[in-house]
């Protein structure tokens, strides 16, 4: 059913007209004249004992909130690379829809769903989660749910623009009492100063929610969607089909014929396309004329000359809709000087381990390369492509020391709760510890909501100064939880930052391994005489450890008596994030780690409003040998007893 839902609060004066009875989120792209849905999540409120006007007006801060967040991930110049890598996949996975009958999943819940833009979905989910109210849950929506659903009038909408990363956009819009167009009908809707969607300040007035007003002042500074133009429709079934018009221009029709005549030589004097490169927007012509029909450049030489050409001086090579190309033209086109400066590649990738593995053979002549993002077809059956890209960690290990790396897939293997790697097929298999260092992450939090909290680490592919740059963060915010770990910086020089990563997965059936590090974080639990831990009723200090084992855990550390695992002091290294960077990451200045730690530490001290959490006790310490040993020893007999929740 396409809907198109008009904002319908400019002469509402009652709130309680206003308010949806829930919110939904997009992330939209313009392609070809409509937004189009990348990214999709709702938020489920639970019933907490208020009154139907609380809850509307509890959804409709969070709406804000969420507005708000998920636009400061989507800002970061650190996801620009993957971000524009899944809009250029979005605009053929939708100019090809009308030839690709679409097969829709059944009702929520869904298991093991392909996520087709998955690294811009979990920039919705770590930014719709990362300031979320409580009896509020946030849940990920494939497209094929939108598609086969359709938007339920219902439901508010948040809109967030990703057409242009330099000028995002969003719109808050409410669908209660809209009109609904007839089934399969498109049309436009113009704001105009009767009907125009509403900014974060008039929606806050307009619905009276609790005070939001920092978070309502900061959204004043993004433009907003001023032409609500979005399609729920599949596009194979829509009756106004928009199909990509081939390009025609006289400019169109000069570079197409040099291109002609490159076909039969194996390579070319560049000075040909000298008086070609002074016509207006050279290089996009040509980029344009080049993905037209890549199969037919027969010779690699003179195709990786084009491509030469077509991004000449460009510090990015964005290749994800030029499908076609040779590897080889790919390398050759890297060893021009007109590529020289390039840093970052997206391109489109197989899921097997050797067209990975020939992608960064291939890349990997670039010494200024320091990112590659590997976008996957959208319509994958599986996301296979992970368990390739996890061996392929083990055989470049060098490469990616230098050069961060992602692929479509981790993303959304990880959305689904579920590791990289499967232990039954691929038991051994797992990232390379000397590069991203920190496997395990156990939490125990008085007021988490999961309660014990065992994430694994290894998916995350965060070295050693982003973990601990990140955890500083985490430890700073109200709530600890592993998701916080997701979204951040990668450095300590600006813990602002908000980069993001694949989303950690809760886990009862991996073990810190020998020499891996394992992170442990305390809050209202201490221990005892006899290493046994025990409650502190509103201790609100932070105990936490970096802990690397000397042995393996299931040979050296189970007892034979009790099954149950008994790690001793002497076993383990335990230290802060001093001693942890100085063992994995010497290169950061110990001077910046000291004071990176003072600011988190004074912002617990901030939030809390006391200088001390309890006499002689600061608000955030170093576990010792004892403690960690004790609290390590309670994770994993909990692990083992399958105690531990098993989903997010």
């Amino acid at each position: 059913m396409g809907t198109i839902l008009a904002p319908s609060w400019a002469t509402r004066t009652h709130r309680n007209r206003l308010a949806p009875q829930g919110w939904r989120l997009y992330i939209v792209a313009r392609i070809d004249g409509v937004l189009r849905p990348l990214a999709a999540g709702e938020y489920i409120t639970e019933n907490f004992g208020g009154s139907r006007r609380d809850q509307h007006d509890l959804a409709n801060g969070q709406a804000v909130l969420s507005c708000s967040c998920v636009l400061n991930v989507l800002s970061d110049p650190a996801n620009r690379l993957a971000l524009e890598s899944e809009r250029a996949a979005a605009v053929d996975y939708y100019r090809e829809a009308p030839n690709t009958p679409r097969v829709f999943p059944p009702r929520i819940p869904l298991d093991g769903v392909v996520y087709e833009f998955p690294f811009t979905e979990t920039c919705l989910f770590l930014g719709a989660t990362a300031e979320v109210y409580r009896n509020i849950f946030f849940r990920p929506l494939p497209l094929a749910t939108v598609y086969r659903d359709g938007h339920d009038p219902s439901l508010g909408m948040v809109l967030l623009d990703i057409t242009d990363l330099d000028n995002l956009r969003y719109g808050i819009v409410s669908s209660q009492n809209s009109s609904q167009p007839k089934d399969g009908d498109l049309e436009d809707v113009e704001a105009n100063e009767e009907q125009r969607m509403p900014s974060a300040i008039p929606f806050k007035d307009l619905c009276q929610f609790a005070d939001l007003e920092e978070e309502a002042q900061r959204l004043e500074g993004v433009s907003v969607i001023n032409k609500l133009n979005i399609d729920f429709t599949w596009p194979s079934e829509s009756p106004i089909p928009r199909l990509h018009k081939r390009l025609d221009s006289l400019c169109h029709q000069i570079i197409r014929t040099l291109i002609q005549s490159t076909l039969v030589i194996e390579s070319f004097d560049m000075y040909i396309f000298d008086l070609p490169r002074c016509i207006p927007h050279f290089k996009r012509l040509l980029q344009e004329c080049l993905r037209e029909h890549p199969g037919h450049l027969n010779h690699p030489r003179s195709v990786g000359q084009l491509i030469a050409l077509a991004f000449e001086g460009d510090t990015h090579l964005d290749l994800v809709r030029f499908k076609g190309f040779s590897l080889e033209a790919i390398e050759f086109a890297l060893q021009t000087g007109e590529l020289n400066n390039v840093k970052s590649i997206s391109i489109y990738s197989g899921s097997t381990r050797d067209s990975i593995i020939e992608i960064i053979d291939a890349v990997s002549k670039a010494p200024s390369l320091r990112e590659l993002y590997l976008q996957e077809p959208p319509m994958r059956k599986d996301d296979e492509g992970n368990f390739a890209f996890i061996k392929t960690l083990s055989m470049r290990p060098q490469f990616f020391k230098r050069i961060k790396v992602m692929i479509t897939s981790a993303f959304s293997a990880t959305l689904n709760c579920r590791l990289w790697s499967d232990l039954e097929r691929y038991p051994d298999i797992e990232p390379p510890s000397d590069i991203f260092p920190v496997q395990h992450m156990f939490f125990r939090l008085r007021q988490s909501r999961f309660y014990p909290d065992h994430t694994y680490h290894g998916n995350g592919l965060l070295g050693a100064e982003a973990f601990a740059a990140r955890l500083l963060r985490c430890l700073s915010l109200p709530d600890h939880d592993s998701f916080s770990l997701c979204v951040g910086p990668s450095s300590l020089e600006d813990l602002s930052r908000l980069e993001v990563n694949p989303v950690t997965v809760f886990c009862t059936n991996r073990v810190p391994k020998l020499w891996s590090w394992t992170v442990l974080v305390i809050e209202g639990f201490g221990v005892n005489e006899k290493g046994e831990t025990y409650d502190l009723p509103e201790f609100k200090a932070i105990r936490y450890a970096f802990v690397r084992l000397r042995v393996d855990t299931y040979d050296e550390c189970l007892n034979d008596d009790t099954s149950e695992f008994a790690i001793k002091p002497a076993q383990v290294d335990v230290v802060g994030i001093k001693g942890f960077l100085k063992a994995t990451a010497p290169h950061v200045d110990p001077a910046l780690v000291d004071r990176s730690l003072a600011e988190a530490v004074e912002n617990v001290r901030k939030r809390e409003g006391r200088t001390h959490a309890a006499p002689g006790l600061g608000w955030v310490s170093v576990l010792t040998h004892k403690e960690a040993c004790a609290f390590l020893n309670g994770f994993l007999n909990d692990m083992k007893l399958g105690v531990l929740p098993r989903g997010h």
